[in-house]
Parts: structure tokens; sequence; C-alpha cells
């Protein structure tokens, strides 16, 4: 049983306290590998203004994401948990699968993943963007960007297809153009303004 804390893009849109440098933080102190609990976000069709989203811990995004006069925006967390539109929080371990809806995400990704180690397999980028529903038959449409840079340090487990975990949706992923321009770029997007290559490595 995950628990988590919800972010309600509509209530904060109302709200006044969106927040003016484009920055959410939120976080729990009760997350563990065991018990990755995390941060759910909600009703986010419609932004105030171009936000980045930032937790410790993994990101449960619930429905349409920024599909309303898009802006600039950025979800980063432990890892990235995708619910369609038809998600009602009521799956178990043990109930049949949940039938997704087509849902779409315009936002950049930057999250964790487990690493494929000998035979065991990740799931690969096509489960960088992990999904709990029966997506046969529907589409997920990403328009944005991927980036991963560290393990997930608290969504671990291994990868499972079928049974009472996914089934793959039809994949419209593409590059946000938006982007190449500096001003579109989501809050706080990371930048190199100078850069030497040296070596890089990931073990």
């Amino acid at each position: 049983t995950i628990v988590t804390t919800t972010l309600d893009m509509a209530l904060l849109n109302s709200s006044g306290k969106f927040p003016t440098n484009g920055l959410l933080y939120a976080a729990r102190s009760d997350t563990t590998a065991t018990q990755p609990n995390g941060i759910q976000i909600i009703n986010a069709s419609t932004l105030n203004a171009a936000l980045t989203v930032v937790s410790p811990v993994p990101v449960y995004l619930k429905g349409n994401y920024n599909t309303t006069a898009k802006k600039g925006a950025a979800v980063i967390g432990d890892s990235i948990n995708l619910f369609s539109n038809a998600w009602n929080n009521t799956k178990t371990s043990s109930s049949a699968l949940p039938t997704a809806s087509n849902t779409t995400y315009n936002t950049a990704f930057m999250g964790g993943t487990v690493p494929t180690s000998g035979s065991s397999y990740s799931g690969g980028f096509e489960n960088y963007a992990r999904m709990h529903e029966n997506w046969s038959g529907k589409t997920l449409s990403i328009t944005g960007s991927f980036t991963s840079l560290w393990d997930s340090q608290y969504a671990t487990g291994g990868w499972v297809y079928g049974g009472t975990y996914y089934t793959a949706p039809t994949r419209a992923f593409s590059y946000e153009t938006l982007y190449d321009t500096l001003s579109n770029q989501p809050p706080f997007t990371p930048q190199a303004f100078a850069l030497r290559r040296v070596t890089w490595e990931r073990n």
C-alpha cells in the first residue's frame, strides 16, 4: 500500500499561492525502499505558469498534465509514475488491472531508474515512466524530454510485465521543441555554460 501526499494543481492555481519563481518542492519523511510513499499530482491539465516540481521521493502523476495552454514544465523525482485519466486509487496488489484511458503529458521528466544487472532486466527506456494499469489499446502521449542521472533510491522493485502489474500502451513520445528557446524551458533547468570533455562513466 502506497501512501501519497496529494498536490491538487487546480487548488494551487486558485489559491493565490502559486510559486512565483516556478519551483515547487514536496517531500515525505516516511519513504523507504520497502514502502515507497510519494507525492501524487492531480488536476494538472492547466498550470498557472511555468513550473518545475521536485521531490526526493517517487512522484505519481494522475491524468493529463500541462495540456491547456502548455508552458515550460518539469517533474523531477526518485521515479516517475504515470496514472491515466481513468485512475481512481483503488488498485491493490491482488486486484485486476484497472483499464487506462488515453492520457497526455507535456512536461520534461528527470527521474531515477533501476539499472539492468546481469539477466535482471530493468524494463529499459520504455519503463522509465512506470505504469500501473492495463494500457492495451490506449495511447500514452508524452511531449517533453527524459533525463536519467541517478539510480532510484526508493522505487527499486524489479520490472515485471503483465499480470497485476501493467500492460503497455501505444507510445506517442516526442521531444518538446518549445524547449529550444531558453525562455520557454522549465524553471531552474540545469544549464552548462562551459564544457570540457574529460571522461564519463556510469557503474
